[in-house]
């Protein structure tokens, strides 16, 4: 008797049996005299004795699994797919009232069971032993070096090796933006923006084909080899302290480590430096590390020349006499409680590497039991490596120790650089030079 998966049992006259031992056909009738019974669940078809059923793959006379995709299949397991993973535990075929199935289903059990379960481990063990395919790495120095892809690259754009280029040859081009992340941000819209204008091409913020042609024409390669010297890995490198007071007691406020250094360097972002050097240590001199090429040309200094600033943009440019664009950089600009004051102004020097004087009476949001202090020149001085003086007291344009922050936070009314875009602005201003403060 064979038992189905839903325990009706089908005698030797082949008549369909319920546990209650009533006949149940119309749908389950005997058909003829090669004794074919047919039901909802189990077909029997003929001589050839194939057993075919919506949860039973084809099993021949000769033992073999016939079904397209070889799966065998149980109302409560089955072995599942090429890769003959067991899916499900479980009995072939239900057992009722303790009736046994018929010899011949059971001779096919016995049959295929032990050569399924062998190649089902076989597979299986190469399964585990089978290699990871690597993941793709989001920045390489071959890709980025790449002038032949000309990808489209607008807000939705996310990091990769051809925004890395762009921000890089931007860099070049004197359309700074700001610290080099490979990431299609603000600052990097607003320099895109800028170039496409001052080259005429009408595409916004977006790189396009146009925008890449411009790009290109400066064909040196972006990412080249550095080798560490025994200075770069010298320092001093020094922990900087949060407090005005702790910083005023040091000799000076240096890279807080080589990371730092070498990504005011390059511009670039001490996270993203490691990455384009995985597994390579800044610690020796003589280590060959790979780094952004972000040697600018120097501005020509000519008659005529002025500086913009421009609050709704959060830019800072260098203007020609002809009203055209030389260079563009992202500035953090004011804040609420200390707006940029709007208006025409001029350029009284440039100090470089300056202390700065602390004097919490000109700050909003100052600590009741701060006191004035002098703070120590260095890189990671709160004014950076220069102080442009204005003619407005108390206001300037300088750099920043944290370049990542520029055009994301606010200032206390002056107007913030990264330490290299404002050294490249103090080489070309001069006593007088007009400084234009707008919305």
């Amino acid at each position: 008797r064979v038992i189905g998966p839903i325990h009706r049992v089908i005698g030797p006259n082949h008549g369909v049996i319920s546990p209650d031992h009533r006949v149940r056909s119309p749908n389950h009738r005997v058909r003829g005299s090669d004794h074919r019974v047919i039901g909802p669940n189990h077909r029997v078809r003929g001589p050839n004795h194939r057993v075919i059923g919506p949860n039973h793959g084809v099993i021949s006379p000769d033992h073999r699994v016939r079904s397209p995709n070889h799966r065998v299949r149980g109302p409560d397991h089955g072995v599942i797919g090429p890769d003959h993973r067991v899916r499900l535990a479980g009995p072939w075929l239900h057992t009722c009232s303790g009736r046994s199935e018929s010899p011949y289903v059971m001779s096919i059990i016995r049959a295929t069971a032990l050569p399924l379960l062998i190649s089902t481990l076989a597979v299986s063990a190469q399964a585990r032993v089978a290699p990871h395919k690597p993941s793709v790495p989001a920045f390489t120095t071959t890709a980025t070096n790449d002038a032949t892809k000309k990808p489209a690259l607008n807000s939705s754009s996310k990091s990769g090796s051809a925004i890395l280029r762009a921000q890089i040859l931007l860099d070049r081009a004197h359309c700074s933006p700001g610290e080099i992340d490979g990431r299609y941000g603000g600052n990097t819209r607003l320099a895109v923006t800028e170039f496409n204008l001052s080259h005429g091409i009408a595409a916004g913020a977006n790189v396009t084909v146009a925008t890449w042609d411009a790009l290109n024409v400066d064909a040196a390669p972006v990412i080249v080899p550095y080798t560490l010297t025994a200075a770069d890995v010298a320092g001093p490198f020094v922990v900087n302290p949060p407090e005005m007071i702790d910083k005023s007691k040091l000799p000076a406020l240096g890279y807080g480590s080589i990371a730092e250094e070498l990504g005011e360097r390059f511009h670039i972002s001490p996270a993203l430096l490691q990455t384009l050097n995985r597994g390579i240590a800044f610690d020796k001199a003589g280590v060959v590390i790979q780094a952004p090429d972000v040697a600018r040309p120097a501005l020509p200094k000519t008659a005529g020349m002025s500086i913009r600033v421009n609050k709704h943009r959060t830019t800072v440019e260098v203007i020609d006499a002809k009203g055209l664009l030389l260079a563009s950089y992202p500035a953090t600009i004011g804040s609420v409680h200390d707006p940029l004051p709007i208006g025409k102004w001029k350029i009284n020097g440039v100090a470089w590497d300056p202390s700065f004087n602390y004097n919490p009476d000109l700050f909003w949001d100052a600590e009741a039991a701060d006191k004035k202090a002098k703070i120590p020149a260095g890189p990671n001085n709160p004014v950076g490596v220069v102080w442009i003086d204005l003619s407005k007291p108390h206001y300037g344009i300088h750099g920043t120790p944290e370049p990542s922050t520029i055009g994301k936070t606010s200032s206390h009314g002056c107007i913030r650089l990264t330490n290299w875009d404002a050294t490249e602005l103090a080489k070309v201003v001069t006593p007088g030079m007009p400084a234009i403060l707008e919305q």
